[in-house]
């Protein structure tokens, strides 16, 4: 048992533990997701693509198709879905979506008839490729499958 002339001490270490704890929690929440996983993954676009930096956020707004304009540029994008978990954990890591959120936005662009459902390539070398040979296509890869010279990287201004 605690007397009582010790309590106030208690009181001021966990209010002081407490403190410590929430700002640990707060600076580690508040890391953008992409910060975390930028050597994973980079978003491409065809060469000669006249927009060569992106914010997270126009490139959320795109892929979730509330926008389809960069910088007054109308512009798609494709994805690769290899398999299902491999989409969940890419979209959850990039985007802070789950596959099921992500699915639901666009099927409300879809019943509304306001948008495209993007293309889906099984294999990000087929997305490579569909973007090189595009004007207007950003998609986002792993880094290490950039092996094709006819891409650029896009990056993302807050974190490069």
């Amino acid at each position: 048992m605690v007397s009582q002339a010790s309590q106030p001490y208690v009181i001021k270490k966990a209010t002081s533990f407490l403190a410590v704890l929430l700002l640990a929690i707060l600076l580690t929440s508040s890391s953008p997701i992409w910060a975390q996983h930028h050597s994973e993954y980079v978003v491409i676009a065809p060469k000669g693509f006249p927009i060569k930096e992106v914010t997270l956020g126009e490139l959320k707004k795109l892929y979730t198709g509330i926008r389809t304009k960069i910088h007054k540029k109308h512009v798609k994008f494709v994805l690769w879905t290899e398999d299902p978990k491999k989409e969940s954990q890419y979209l959850q890591e990039i985007f802070d979506l789950s596959r099921t959120q992500f699915r639901s936005l666009w099927k409300k662009h879809l019943f509304l008839g306001n948008r495209q459902y993007p293309q889906h390539f099984e294999k990000q070398l087929d997305v490579i490729s569909k973007v090189a040979e595009s004007t207007n296509i950003l998609a986002i890869v792993h880094k290490n499958m950039l092996k094709n010279e006819q891409v650029i990287i896009v990056k993302i201004k807050e974190y490069h």
